[in-house]
């Protein structure tokens, strides 16, 4: 065989083995390999089925296969294509005796430039035919095709003819190196058999249907890497689980010793069998239970949660499951509503919360459940809005810029079909996950060439991670009206005469007034987290109170008093915090803060009812927090300070005094008990 002719051969059956073996696939191959110097088949004789060998019998792809199909080269020996089919039928009758086998398939891949004999040829087509064996034909052009007969020596006409002949009678297919390379350049996932998840759709109380739930969309994962092992390839890799004690000689537990803990801050608090069979959730059964209707529209499509997706059919078999769930479908079709239901795969697994919608198909009919989320799986953030500033205003010409570059990148009419429509361009169902094709890729080459680096990214890969052709070519002129729209303009700044002025102080004259702060400088106080979170403030969180209670006064269309309110209610939340310390402090700078912005905007009616109310709630109950208020201390606004105080200075001054001395006459005369008088008598 030609060497481009035998490349591309031996090219199409290393991506078939390499799909065998990425999919897990349980079909088993052979390899029979005719035109070979040697001969290795159980048919040879002295003239009869020569240079033809059997690389390796059936088995399952593996790496095996594919290492001795990389060592083979092209030679000049020639042989009879017809004798290898017959050859690889032989093979395949001997090995499958006794065997459940879907199909049975014999792949031929040759330039069909050698002679062939064609004496037995339909006896071997119909043996073929009777043992249900398929064939298939890979060659450098289409064997039916009359434009290209012009093309082909009278080896390959007549080879040609031989094999349309003997596929009318199997039943096979020819195709091209070229179509098929194309078919076959994409790793194959592992393929999954639908199974049925045999459940009940409970609708009220009354109202059971079986159902089979079928898994339709979910995320495909590369296996892990927990089981690896580097220089024994052959090796059954089983992992030992033990615990340690964490001292010097790492004292080994016995597990049955063990509970399992979880920590509160810097505490371990034991979890036992006995906590957890009192605090396990009462099962409710598995399957679905629907609790509620509501409309399609109030589902919205940011509320989709989950990583899967099920289809919902009645069970099979049953005509009376089937007939009650299409009844419930078009009801929920015909009212534009959907079922909102608790699903819960088996009695042990933790209930969830989704919706069922109907899907209505010329073919089938069944009820699609995806995931809802519950209460805190919600994140509502407030974000403050664009338009504040006149210059992140858009105009109509930038707009409309925008507008036609989006309309350019549009996907689903990008690329034109042989009859002249649009189609979609990288249809999820027609595009490979590239990140699992580069996997597959860097293994297949690293298993052949351990010490080799690692190759390219394949070129259709690389493709479906760019734009179609088309989209590009639409987006240039539609990027030339954003570009105008949005003009840019760099600014420079010679950052070695900043630095050198900072550095020698060139403008400063020697006075700390006069020095003029670098624009490098400027720009970036401007620029700082601090300055682009500012706007963001429109409510007083734990966080950063102070600051946030600093910004918001600040802004004339808040309210001082409600400001106040939510300060107020942060403090009380860092006082009542169980930790304590680090709250506590940052409760009391709170309260300081309080104070110098009531001076401030002369305004201490309420801070001085706020310490009232401090004074009222800790100064008897919860001493320890009011020792903090007494320690600091954090007075009262008197009229010394604020006129427009109602507070006497000798109130300020006794607000923390009377407290003691009530204190002081507790600790000189503390409360006698029966057993302490009779001590003193």
């Amino acid at each position: 065989m030609a060497q481009g002719d035998f490349d591309e051969a031996k090219r199409c059956v290393e991506m078939i083995i390499q799909r065998k073996i990425f999919s897990e696939s349980k079909d088993e191959i052979a390899l029979v390999v005719f035109g070979s110097e040697n001969t290795n088949n159980t048919l040879s004789s002295d003239n009869e089925y020569q240079n033809i060998d059997v690389i390796c019998n059936l088995k399952v792809a593996n790496f095996d296969v594919l290492s001795k199909l990389q060592d083979l080269e092209s030679g000049d020996t020639a042989a009879d294509f017809i004798d290898a089919i017959v050859v690889a039928l032989d093979l395949l009758e001997d090995q499958t005796k006794n065997q459940k086998f879907g199909a049975k398939r014999v792949v031929l891949l040759s330039n069909l430039a050698g002679e062939c004999s064609e004496s037995q040829l339909k006896v071997i087509a119909k043996g073929m035919k009777n043992a249900g064996m398929e064939l298939t034909v890979l060659c450098p052009f289409h064997i039916d095709s009359e434009n290209s007969s012009e093309k082909l020596t009278v080896s390959q006409q007549k080879a040609a003819t031989i094999l349309s002949e003997m596929l009318e009678v199997v039943g096979g297919d020819a195709y091209p190196f070229s179509q098929a390379v194309h078919a076959l350049m994409s790793y194959e996932k592992k393929k999954v058999r639908p199974t049925p998840w045999n459940a009940s759709l409970e609708i009220g109380h009354e109202l059971c249907i079986p159902i089979s739930s079928y898994l339709k969309i979910t995320e495909l994962k590369p296996k892990p890497w927990k089981q690896c092992v580097s220089n024994r390839l052959e090796a059954l890799v089983r992992g030992d689980t033990t615990l340690h004690l964490n001292d010097a000689a790492e004292t080994e537990v016995e597990k049955d010793n063990t509970n399992p803990g979880y920590r509160y801050g810097t505490t371990l608090v034991p979890f036992t069998v006995e906590d957890r069979d009192v605090m396990e959730y009462a099962k409710g059964g598995r399957g679905f239970q629907v609790v509620g209707f509501t409309g399609s529209e109030n589902v919205k499509r940011y509320y989709y949660m989950g990583d899967k997706t099920s289809y919902v059919v009645g069970r099979s078999g049953d005509e009376s499951a089937e007939t009650a769930l299409a009844a419930f479908i078009h009801a929920l079709e015909q009212k534009n509503m959907v079922a909102i239901a608790r699903y819960a795969y088996s009695d042990r697994s933790v209930p969830r919360m989704g919706f069922l919608r109907p899907l209505l198909k010329e073919n089938y009919e069944c009820l699609v459940f995806i995931q809802l989320p519950f209460m805190e799986d919600m994140r509502r953030f407030v974000f403050a809005p664009l338009d504040v500033d006149k210059n992140n205003i858009p105009t109509s010409q930038q707009s409309s810029a925008m507008d036609n570059l989006i309309a350019a990148m549009d996907l689903t009419t990008a690329i034109t079909d042989e009859d002249g429509e649009k189609q979609e361009a990288l249809k999820p169902s027609q595009t490979s996950n590239p990140y699992l094709q580069r996997l597959y890729q860097c293994l297949h080459h690293r298993a052949l060439n351990p010490d080799a680096p690692l190759p390219r990214v394949l070129p259709h890969v690389e493709a479906a991670l760019k734009p179609p052709k088309t989209i590009q070519e639409a987006m240039v002129p539609a990027l030339d009206k954003l570009r105008s729209a949005f003009p840019l303009e760099r600014l420079v700044v010679d950052r070695f005469r900043e630095a050198g002025d900072m550095v020698f102080d060139a403008r400063s004259n020697g006075n700390d007034a006069d020095v003029i702060e670098p624009a490098a400088k400027k720009l970036k106080e401007d620029t700082s987290m601090a300055g682009l979170m500012a706007a963001d403030v429109t409510k007083i969180d734990t966080i950063d109170p102070v600051g946030n209670f600093r910004q918001l006064v600040s802004q004339k269309e808040y309210d001082f008093g409600n400001v106040c309110r939510q300060l107020r209610e942060v403090i009380q939340k860092l006082l009542g915090d169980p930790l304590g310390g680090m709250c506590h402090t940052k409760a009391l700078n709170c309260i300081k803060a309080y104070r110098e912005v009531s001076v401030e905007k002369n305004d201490p009616s309420h801070f001085n009812a706020f310490m009232e109310d401090m004074k009222d709630k800790y100064s008897t109950k919860e001493k320890h927090i009011w020792d903090l208020f007494a320690g600091v201390p954090i007075d009262l606004l008197g009229k010394k300070e604020c006129s427009s105080s109602t507070i006497s200075d000798e109130a300020v001054v006794n607000f923390y005094k009377s407290e003691q001395v009530s204190s002081d006459v507790k600790e000189e005369e503390p409360v006698r008990d029966e057993e302490d008088l009779l001590d003193m008598m």
